[in-house]
């Protein structure tokens, strides 16, 4: 259970989700972003991480309404969604990230933050 008042940015994502009607006791698909300054670090990434386990998508520079219009992916750089299906709670949010991260070493990235649409079809997507 969250703390209403809670002044942790994710878990005041994870309770707009639970207001907006998704089951934050069920799994829902996260998807950290991470971008990249060039196609060939991209596709290196994208390799990596596909190799350890993870569903990835790879967006060239301007290529996707949602986040050209969210201001998530900066003008040339190729943004890398990394999608896992987890419990949403803070633990397994940081845990998912640690390991993103780890794989991630010695490679030129950045993290973007993550979002969800949640698990409820008429929710809303919430970002971070």
């Amino acid at each position: 259970m969250i703390d209403p008042d809670t002044t942790n940015p994710d878990e005041k994502v994870f309770l707009q989700l639970q207001q907006n009607g998704s089951d934050l006791e069920s799994p829902m698909v996260i998807d950290f972003h991470f971008l990249c300054p060039t196609e060939v670090e991209a596709d290196r990434v994208h390799d990596e991480l596909v190799r350890r386990g993870f569903i990835v998508k790879l967006y060239k520079p301007d290529s996707h309404q949602r986040y050209r219009s969210s201001k998530l992916e900066p003008d040339g750089e190729w943004l890398i969604e990394c999608m896992i299906n987890m419990q949403p709670n803070t633990d397994n949010l940081y845990g998912a990230y640690s390991e993103i991260k780890e794989a991630l070493q010695g490679f030129d990235v950045k993290s973007s933050g993550w979002a969800t649409s949640g698990n409820n079809f008429s929710d809303r997507s919430a970002a971070h």
